[in-house]
């Protein structure tokens, strides 16, 4: 059992140790526990994994249609097809994307298993490539390997976020949100809390309106030096 301050966070989250899976963690409250994890997540997150402040980007007009010319415009929900775009998006053999494309695969499906149209899945699809060169292209091969990148965020997650980070967190990554919002929108995207797992926080309450991970990031980087 291993503490930040009054927080407990998993044994094995910050070290080496070998696993498949990377966990997904969420922080829905705020307090001086939590600006203690804060500090400590933000330089591991830019050393191996990415720090993100607010939504991931989304890909402008050209973007999209890079990943079209990639995508050949026969889109197919099946990993086959995922491995032959990725790789060729990333330039990356498909042995060394790992179980990363059944795992893109797994979330896409469970769009579909929302009803979303095949249009939408499409678009996602886009978005999940777009988001991996732009986040992720330093530190994909690592996680492919187990040395379990983190990835960083604060923001309200949507769907399509959310899901992209389920299946990083599938693919060896270490997922941790601080939702600044607090839980009550995550829990209308993932009711049954199958993706991601929140923190108890004792003492937590809202984070401020103005909290930023730029001011935060600052804070560390001099407390660093």
């Amino acid at each position: 059992m291993t503490y930040i301050g009054n927080i407990q966070i998993p044994d094995n989250l910050f070290s080496e140790d070998k696993r498949n899976e990377g966990y997904f963690l969420r922080i829905p409250s705020y307090n001086t526990d939590v600006e203690k994890l804060i500090q400590k997540c933000v330089p591991i997150s830019e050393q191996n994994g990415t720090l993100i402040n607010g939504r991931l980007k989304a890909p402008n007009a050209n973007d999209i249609s890079n990943c079209m010319i990639t995508m050949k415009n026969n889109f197919t929900l099946s990993t086959i097809y995922i491995i032959n775009c990725l790789s060729s998006y990333l330039n990356i053999s498909g042995p060394q994307l790992g179980e990363f494309p059944r795992n893109i695969r797994n979330t896409l499906e469970a769009l579909s298993q929302l009803g979303k149209t095949e249009s939408v899945i499409k678009s996602t699809f886009v978005k999940y490539m777009f988001w991996i060169k732009l986040y992720l292209s330093d530190s994909l091969k690592s996680a492919i390997g187990g040395s379990h990148p983190l990835v960083f965020y604060a923001g309200q997650l949507s769907l399509h976020e959310m899901l992209f980070f389920a299946a990083l967190s599938d693919s060896g990554y270490d997922i941790i949100v601080l939702d600044t919002s607090g839980d009550t929108y995550y829990k209308t995207i993932d009711p049954e809390e199958k993706y991601s797992s929140a923190l108890l926080i004792p003492g937590g309450s809202q984070f401020p309106q103005d909290f930023s991970l730029k001011k935060t990031q600052t804070t560390t980087s001099h407390s660093l030096q």
